[in-house]
């Protein structure tokens, strides 16, 4: 079935089919009467029509907002559908955001508004103001934009003397403009350099209480530190009197002079050398001395090779026994009982004994725990036999008593090449033939000194 309505007439429709239509005035409603409900109705139907879809017709939208169901259904405006011209009118000069915090609603936004979110407040659109502060004379080679004392306007300027500024844009800094107010601080009793061995950047070298700026010994770095004076460029000159140190000990001055003093009883034998022996000799060389208390007192050891040697012995006495002490030397080392000597001995005026093919020369002939002392002389150059004379006396010292005499006579080998005479030494035996050292020992104030001349 079809309904035509027209605006002018309501038709009320039979429910046969093919019925005849009245013709009819509208009513005071302006409804159509007899045509039921749009849900019970066959065939199409044009025009308009009031009320509410009952659920059983099926709508779809089209064009800007889409959608399509029965009764009610959401509806998606299309993107882009929403032009200018569809959105709502808005006041002059305003503009679209949100100045409310948190998330909502579009607002209408004031110039001032917007400025304000934007950070531009301090922004203007003066264009005379503009021109004012930028000129438009443009700056030469080498000179930049200078704002002036105000900050209301820039002028071109060209930069100072300390640098100058290229057109490419490379700054210079001028030769000896880097004053020293002008350099960076450094830290506390520093200089400034580089510590190692190759180019770098310079760092503050910092001192120490009582050093000095030196160059180390491999040539490699540079500190502060000690003097090395052991090093030959370490110092250089002569040291004036003013700077001089105070001495002490055996040679004592005051300090800032160099008038010295040696003190009384300083000078030992040790110290002497290249004087004369008192027997009227020159040019001997102290060679050491050696004391002790043992079996064996040394051996004193020296470097050189001399022809001739001086000797002067004391032994105190013995812990023990009637012992007979003995000069024993030799090169490298020595033997204490090697045969190394051929003796003769004389107590007095006599030849009292032999002693031949023994360790050592005796140094007494009555085997006795007396004190004994003498002196001697060793001849011989190297590769030849050495020649040894000895004279001195035995018995404990007394003015009491009368010292005896004593000699010998002794021919040295080494029993290989003769080396030339290097080391002395005191060692205790038990008689004038025993091969094989004591068990007794020197008592205290035992000693042996040496000198010796002519190189060989």
């Amino acid at each position: 079935m079809a309904v035509i309505v027209t605006h002018s007439k309501v038709a009320t429709l039979p429910d046969e089919p093919g019925a005849e239509v009245n013709k009819l005035e509208w009513n005071d409603n302006h409804v159509v009467t007899g045509l039921g409900t749009l849900a019970t109705q066959d065939g199409t139907f044009s025009g308009t029509s009031s009320g509410t879809n009952t659920g059983d017709q099926t709508l779809t939208l089209t064009g800007d907002v889409t959608g399509t169901g029965a009764s009610s259904f959401a509806a998606t405006i299309a993107n882009s559908a929403v032009t200018l011209a569809k959105m709502e009118n808005r006041a002059t000069q305003t503009f679209i955001g949100r100045n409310t915090a948190g998330a909502g609603a579009p607002e209408e936004l004031s110039a001032a508004t917007a400025k304000t979110i934007l950070s531009l407040n301090n922004v203007t659109n003066d264009a005379q103001t503009k021109a004012a502060i930028v000129p438009n004379t443009a700056p030469s080679a080498g000179q930049i934009l200078a704002g002036n004392a105000g900050g209301t306007a820039y002028a071109p300027v060209t930069v100072g003397t300390d640098a100058t500024l290229s057109s490419a844009g490379a700054l210079t800094i001028a030769n000896n403009a880097v004053t020293d107010a002008k350099f960076r601080q450094g830290v506390a009793r520093s200089v400034v350099g580089v510590t190692g061995n190759a180019t770098a950047n310079t760092a503050d070298i910092q001192g120490a209480t009582d050093t000095v700026l030196r160059v180390n010994g491999a040539g490699t770095a540079v500190a502060f530190g000690a003097i090395d004076l052991s090093k030959v460029a370490a110092a250089t000159g002569v040291i004036q009197a003013a700077s001089f140190p105070a001495l002490t000990g055996d040679v004592t001055t005051s300090a800032g002079a160099l008038a010295t003093t040696i003190g009384a009883t300083k000078v030992t034998r040790a110290m002497l050398n290249n004087a004369s022996d008192g027997t009227g000799g020159r040019n001997w060389t102290f060679l050491g001395t050696s004391s002790g208390t043992g079996v064996t007192v040394g051996p004193l050891v020296w470097t050189g090779s001399f022809q001739q040697i001086y000797f002067e012995y004391i032994i105190g006495g013995y812990n023990g026994g009637t012992p007979i002490g003995r000069l024993l030397c030799g090169a490298a080392s020595i033997s204490t009982t090697a045969l190394t000597n051929g003796n003769g001995l004389m107590s007095g005026a006599t030849l009292d004994a032999t002693s031949v093919s023994k360790p050592g020369c005796p140094l007494a002939v009555t085997a006795s725990a007396i004190a004994r002392q003498g002196r001697g002389w060793i001849s011989g150059a190297s590769g030849a036999l050495k020649q040894i004379d000895i004279i001195g006396k035995n018995g404990n010292p007394a003015v009491a008593t009368s010292p005896t005499l004593f000699q010998a006579a002794s021919f040295f080998s080494d029993l290989g090449t003769n080396l030339l005479i290097q080391r002395l030494q005191l060692t205790v035996y038990d008689t004038l033939i025993a091969t094989a050292a004591s068990a007794q020992t020197f008592t205290a104030t035992t000693a042996i000194w040496a000198w010796g001349r002519n190189n060989d």
